[in-house]
């Protein structure tokens, strides 16, 4: 049997020891930790931003909780009822539409032990309650400037109450939560809910009705790794003999870390700050998610085009002292405001010089030369890669620019370039090394008219300099390069439709000799009638 099979059938046999469990003096969910639906916010906390429609994440993230459950038995001590609880969340996710993604989470505890004989109130393993929650985005921060969504999540009952992880009844856990994500870090939280079909008994503790929430910031430490905090607590209407119990207030801190783009792996650790069921005096947190689409770059960055010809990615400032669009941090000229790759004044190419022109190539290699008085140039490029060649139809040189008839995709709301583009990037630098040598090209991007219009510039100037920074990478000179970010001032359509505002959403790549100003300087886009 493979090694599948057997995880299948083990999974099966403990769904099925735990239909068939006999009947115990209590249940309820009391595991406070679950695994956030994206790896883009905190553990816990998934924030408000949803999963583009298509994309998926598949995750497996465990916890293991030291003392989570203290209960005072017959007058005695508080003894640990529960002394050790390993758990682990199965959870998958998949974006279905613009404004609704689905998460599915089981969790799985397959390791519990406790020191008093008078409960029998759990087992040692059972599987968790199914939880389902679509998300609805309420807000996106591209267009609002926070990420807000609402997820009518519940829980159907597989556990039957056993080992604390899972409700008799089952439950309704509504949220709502917010994201917001800045150059140097997140911030992201929620309130929720948690509605029981009906009071679980454990012990001498009633458990009812729950708020709660949550609050989680993170710090970028490179573009792979982010330094997480997080805060859980609320207010639980729960009894015992002895009368109402305290409300949980839990604390973790730890690190996210992407591997080779498409992993997410977490390791955290932490405890409950105030005492309540549930809330363990030590909780290690560990696990792993697959996402369809690489990591967003977490930390805004610039590509710095030092003197000797080298360059260097280092992390946005968030300042332009000369207001030239270029951050301070990759501006070499930082208080004189010039376009280009450096940020510096440039002086306009010289014309070579009359006998400067070398022998021209031999006959079979040479095109005829051109009736103008300049040297003939042969450009003689190799053949582009299959994956390049398939783009080149989509790449289109007009009368001052060259435009795409594809869209360059990015990840949503970021700068980052979707993988699945870069073969149409590198159709474009095909397309440059065609151009003369001497002419200069503006990379120039453009969004709708959705979000504010400060948000809108610095969202297509981010973008701009993304692709800028790709054609350095594929071999296009980088004094030849500016980046511009219009944001919606430019539009080719009139952003009534869904397809008119895909049509404004663009990067285009405009070229112009040395000395002259760029065309889109002198005249906006025309607005396209309907």
């Amino acid at each position: 049997m493979s090694r599948w099979a057997r995880l299948v059938a083990g999974a099966l046999a403990l769904v099925a020891r735990t239909a068939n469990a006999e009947s115990v003096t209590g249940g309820g969910d009391l595991q406070r930790f679950t695994a956030a639906p994206t790896p883009y916010a905190g553990f816990a906390a998934g924030g408000g931003e949803l999963l583009a429609p298509g994309d998926y994440v598949l995750g497996l993230e465990g916890n293991y909780a030291r003392n989570p459950l203290l209960l005072e038995l017959d007058g005695a001590r508080s003894v640990a009822t529960i002394r050790d609880n390993l758990t682990f969340d199965l959870h998958a996710g998949v974006g279905i539409l613009e404004w609704l993604d689905l998460s599915v989470l089981l969790p799985i505890v397959p390791w519990q032990d406790g020191v008093d004989p008078r409960v029998t109130s759990f087992q040692g393993q059972a599987v968790g309650d199914l939880r389902l929650a679509p998300r609805v985005r309420l807000l996106s921060q591209e267009r609002s400037g926070i990420g807000l969504s609402f997820t009518p999540a519940f829980a159907v009952p597989l556990g039957g109450g056993v080992a604390l992880a899972g409700e008799r009844n089952g439950a309704f856990l509504p949220s709502l939560d917010f994201s917001y994500y800045g150059k140097r870090g997140f911030v992201a939280g929620g309130a929720s809910f948690t509605l029981r079909g009906a009071a679980s008994p454990l012990a001498k503790v009633q458990l009812g009705n729950e708020l709660g929430a949550k609050l989680s910031a993170g710090g970028y430490l490179s573009e792979r790794a982010t330094l997480i905090g997080e805060l859980s607590g609320g207010v639980a209407f729960a009894t015992s003999a002895q009368g109402k119990l305290g409300n949980p207030l839990e604390a973790l801190g730890g690190v996210r870390y992407f591997a080779q783009d498409h992993w997410a792996i977490d390791v955290a650790a932490g405890g409950g700050l105030l005492s309540a069921p549930g809330t363990p005096d030590l909780r290690v947190v560990f696990g792993f998610t697959y996402v369809s689409r690489p990591q967003p770059q977490a930390v805004p960055t610039c590509v710095r085009f030092n003197i000797d010809g080298t360059s260097t990615r280092v992390p946005l400032s968030g300042h332009d002292t000369d207001g030239d669009g270029i951050d301070d941090a990759c501006d070499l000229c930082p208080n004189d405001a010039a376009p280009g790759a450096l940020g510096c004044p440039t002086k306009p190419a010289a014309a070579p010089p009359a006998l400067a022109c070398p022998a021209p190539p031999p006959p079979p290699m040479c095109p005829a030369a051109p009736p103008e008085k300049l040297c003939p140039v042969a450009v003689l490029l190799p053949p582009p890669s299959k994956a390049v060649a398939v783009e080149v139809k989509n790449v289109v040189k007009k009368l001052d620019r060259i435009i795409t008839t594809k869209a360059i995709g990015f990840a949503f709301d970021k700068a980052t370039i979707d993988p699945a583009s870069l073969p149409l990037v590198e159709a474009v630098e095909y397309a440059i090394a065609k151009l003369p040598p001497t002419d200069l090209i503006r990379v120039e991007g453009h969004t709708d008219d959705k979000g504010t219009h400060e948000y809108n510039v610095d969202l297509s100037n981010r973008r701009a300099q993304a692709v800028m920074a790709e054609l350095v990478r594929l071999g296009v000179d980088a004094q030849r390069l500016s980046a511009k970010g219009w944001g919606e001032a430019r539009p080719l359509a009139d952003n009534k439709t869904e397809r008119s505002r895909a049509k404004n959403r663009r990067v285009e790549f405009v070229f112009y000799s040395p000395g002259e100003t760029p065309p889109t300087d002198l005249a906006p886009a025309k607005t396209e009638k309907k």
